[in-house]
């Protein structure tokens, strides 16, 4: 879940993600996604992970830039979250115009995971462990990246309150796979975190097949977005709690004040 939908996690889940994905009512199509609504920058996140007696704190530090690889424009987002266990470096390249994923890369300690996309199959190959499993996804329909790559693509909708939609998400868990979510953007309200206070949109994230995979993010009203809040719970399987992500600092991004 990033639980940043998504976000940090620590050293013990690196690989087993826990990722919670989005799904819309009045849809939002690919040719809707507004690319330069996403802010660029360097953002500081702190995350608080409780499950039963134990807390973890988590540090991340998130980079968004645009690049030009093989004369295509590409967002570059590049996420390290840093515990007392070590560094997990999450690098995604995404279109820099449909947000659509190109190549992923998930490094934490001997571990590594790497990801190739295409419109009908994701390959590539996980590290962990001492073993190697290959990946080799058919996809029945584009999808977007989870985790950071959901974050992204969550700013550059056009949110407005009573927005909801579909999005199919590839998801990086225990394998890699296809999860359907839904999402819904309730009334703007001001929030306050470490970084600042700002008018922000709530958006849920729901899973479709199940009730318990949900999380709530906040990104800016205003343009270009920022994310700024995540919470979610943490599933019984995995040991139940809660996990809370919270903007630290940024770079070139006015706070506002209501």
């Amino acid at each position: 879940m990033n639980t940043d939908s998504t976000f940090p996690r620590t050293a013990a889940m690196a690989f087993v993600l826990v990722a919670l994905a989005a799904t819309p009512i009045a849809t939002a199509q690919p040719h809707e996604l507004q690319a330069d609504a996403i802010a660029g920058g360097r953002f500081s996140y702190a995350t608080e992970l409780e499950i039963g007696d134990t807390r973890v704190e988590i540090e991340s530090v998130r980079e968004i830039r645009t690049e030009t690889i093989n004369g295509a424009a590409v967002l570059s987002i590049t996420t390290t979250s840093s515990t007392g266990m070590g560094d997990t470096i999450d690098r995604l390249h995404v279109d820099a115009e449909t947000l659509y994923p190109l190549t992923r890369e998930i490094v934490q300690g001997l571990g590594r995971m790497t990801l190739d996309y295409q419109r009908e199959r994701v390959t590539g190959l996980i590290q962990s462990a001492g073993q190697s499993i290959r990946v080799d996804l058919h996809l029945e329909q584009p999808a977007y990246a989870g985790d950071a790559g959901l974050d992204t693509l969550l700013a550059a909708l056009p949110l407005a309150a009573g927005l909801t939609g579909n999005l199919s998400i590839i998801e990086t868990d225990v394998d890699v796979h296809v999860q359907e979510f839904q999402f819904s953007v309730a009334e703007a309200e001001t929030i306050t975190v470490p970084a600042g206070t700002f008018r922000a949109w709530p958006v849920r994230v729901q899973a479709v097949d199940d009730a318990d995979y949900h999380q709530t993010l906040w990104l800016t009203a205003a343009s270009p977005r920022v994310f700024l809040q995540a919470e979610a719970p943490v599933p019984q399987e995995a040991g139940g709690g809660t996990l809370v992500t919270h903007l630290t600092g940024t770079e070139n991004i006015p706070t506002e004040t209501p």
